[in-house]
Parts: C-alpha cells; structure tokens; sequence
C-alpha cells in the first residue's frame, strides 16, 4: 500500500487536492478508519518530501 500511496501522493497538484479526493471517497464509502489513516500517510508522505527537498 505504502509505495503505490507514495507514487499517488507524488503525483498530486497538492495535497490539498489528494486530501478532497480521499475525502469525497470516504463519504461515498463510510469506510472513515481505513481512509483516515490513508489521508494521515499522505499527509505525512507529503511531509517528507518537502523536507526531502
């Protein structure tokens, strides 16, 4: 999961923008645990990358 939600992240315009996305995604599922911790990966994918820069 980690590696391709790496690549995902990576290619988002902003993280803002992979946030709404996973975010719409978990209203129209009610799976809100599974996608909370995936919205708080990429948050902190996105983190280290910055930083990584």
């Amino acid at each position: 999961m980690l590696p391709a939600l790496v690549d995902e992240v990576q290619s988002t315009a902003s993280i803002t923008d992979f946030i709404s996305k996973e975010i719409i995604a978990v209203m129209r599922k009610q799976e809100v645990k599974a996608d909370e911790t995936r919205i708080n990966f990429a948050i902190d994918i996105h983190n280290e990358c910055l930083y990584a820069a």
